[in-house]
C-alpha cells in the first residue's frame, strides 16, 4: 500500500534577485532629478559652441567677446555639475 506524503506550502516569498545590494539602488525622486540634470548639463556643454556662436551672431559680439561668453558659460555648466556631483553624494551618504 501506498502513502502519500503532502509537502508543505511555501509560506515566504522567494527572493527578488537583482545586482547589487537592493536597498542602495532604490530610486528616489531626489536621485531621478539629479540624472535627469546631469543629462541637461551634458547635453547643454556639448552644444554651447553653436550656441554662443548663435548669440554672438544675433547681438553683434566682437569674436574676443564671444570667446568670453564661452568660457563663462562653460565655467557655469561646470559649477552646475559639480553642485549635482555633491548632491549625488551626500544623497548616498544619508542612507
Amino acid at each position: 500500500m501506498m502513502t502519500v506524503v503532502e509537502r508543505p506550502q511555501r509560506t515566504e516569498a522567494r527572493p527578488r534577485f537583482s545586482l547589487g545590494h537592493a536597498s542602495r539602488l532604490g530610486l528616489t525622486l531626489r536621485m531621478k532629478l539629479l540624472i535627469a540634470a546631469h543629462v541637461v548639463i551634458f547635453i547643454a556643454s556639448q552644444v554651447v559652441d553653436e550656441f554662443v556662436e548663435w548669440l554672438a551672431l544675433e547681438i553683434g559680439l566682437l569674436p574676443a567677446q564671444a570667446a568670453v561668453l564661452e568660457v563663462t558659460i562653460g565655467l557655469v555648466l561646470f559649477l552646475l555639475w559639480t553642485a549635482c556631483m555633491l548632491g549625488w553624494v551626500r544623497q548616498g551618504d544619508t542612507k
